[in-house]
């Protein structure tokens, strides 16, 4: 039995920011329950039951470990900014559709359109809430805001964030499974974390 969403069970694994329990918890549920698994199998192929277990005197409770750094073999250049820093990656394409005031230079996104990798997808909602949220994002760093002046720029009005009117109504999200051995999905992240798998 696989006990869910019980703080008495499981450490803090702090709040699913950026998407990092999807990668990181659900990596570390995978292995324990490949730990519990391993436990269970028999010589003969077959697989022990709760009863049977115990009476081996084989542990019933296993632990996934799952952990990521910040890739020490592939550091960032300190002269190029370039590198190969994180342990996961997505693959995107953006194109955006924009309208530019030749008059006044003001330019408004119209359209955008997102094509993306991004491994196994185990919750469409999220990752197209990751989306939307992104590409707003990136059209206001890219547009509007500007936090320069830190005696004006410190307010969600005056630092040039996005209002809902100046995103685009048309976005259109196209994904891409691409199912590998070793897929990591979303964004990663340096933290630790021990999620327990637990047969009652």
């Amino acid at each position: 039995k696989l006990v869910m969403n019980d703080t008495k069970t499981c450490p803090n694994a702090g709040p699913a920011g950026g998407s990092r329990s999807q990668v990181m918890s659900g990596n570390a549920c995978r292995l324990a329950a490949e730990n519990l698994v391993a436990a269970m199998k028999k010589e003969d192929g077959t697989f022990r039951t709760y009863d049977e277990m115990v009476a081996e005197g084989l542990a019933t409770k296993y632990e996934g470990n799952w952990v990521t750094t910040f890739c020490a073999d592939h550091p960032i250049d300190q002269d190029t900014a370039q590198g190969d820093p994180f342990a996961t990656y997505m693959y995107t394409i953006f194109l955006p559709e924009v309208a530019v005031n030749t008059e006044t230079g003001k330019v408004k996104v119209e359209k955008f359109t997102c094509v993306a990798d991004v491994g196994t997808i185990m919750n469409r909602l999220l990752v197209e809430g990751n989306f939307y949220g992104g590409l707003v994002q990136g059209i206001g760093l890219a547009l509007t805001e500007d936090f320069e002046d830190l005696n004006h720029d410190t307010s969600l009005k005056n630092c040039g964030i996005l209002y809902p009117n100046d995103a685009p109504d048309d976005i259109e999200l196209h994904f891409n499974e691409t199912i590998v051995q070793a897929a990591l999905t979303e964004l990663p992240a340096v933290v630790r974390l021990h999620w327990m798998l637990l047969i009652l």
